[in-house]
């Protein structure tokens, strides 16, 4: 049997996406992935990351156990965002969540 292949994927745009996470479906081990830096965008000018660097930051991408290490911690915030949400459309402050 054949081991997965190594791939270093570069890309940007929310095109990108569908073919990062297909490459990790057909189990390859994307090690490196480099996208453009976060960029000011809309109204306000925030900082918005890429569509690629928002799939690999949050945790949409799998790491197997056999690549866990000690200082790695593989958290989820899926309770906490819908805290905030709840908190947000209710017209809470959602300070409370980080004391």
């Amino acid at each position: 049997m054949q081991a997965p292949a190594r791939i270093a994927f570069a890309g940007t745009p929310a095109f990108a996406v569908p073919s990062l996470r297909a490459l990790v479906g057909w189990g390859a081990t994307v090690p490196l992935v480099l996208t453009q830096p976060d960029r000011p965008a809309g109204r306000g000018r925030r900082l918005t990351a890429s569509p690629v660097k928002e799939v690999v930051v949050t945790n949409t991408i799998a790491i197997p156990p056999e690549r866990h290490f000690k200082q790695l911690t593989v958290l989820s915030i899926a309770g906490l965002l819908a805290k905030a949400i709840g908190y947000t459309h209710s017209d809470q402050s959602v300070s409370s969540l980080f004391d």
